[in-house]
């Protein structure tokens, strides 16, 4: 039954991955991924690393951090 349903997915994921429509997305979302997580990381950083909004946790409220805001 297992071997029968996966059979199915397969069949439709080969059909999916030979159309080029689909396959350009996916190299375009494959292509941009690098430039998601470095803006990711930096949003990150920007907001919670190097707030200094009072009562909430940053690094830039420890002493001696304060550079970093």
């Amino acid at each position: 039954m297992k071997d029968k349903i996966m059979n199915g997915f397969m069949g439709f994921a080969m059909f999916l991955q030979n159309q080029r429509h689909f396959r350009s997305i996916k190299n375009a979302f494959s292509s941009l991924l690098p430039i998601i997580i470095v803006g990711s990381f930096c949003t990150l950083f920007s907001n919670v690393v190097c707030n200094t909004t009072p009562g909430y946790f940053s690094l830039a409220n420890v002493p001696g951090m304060s550079w970093l805001g």
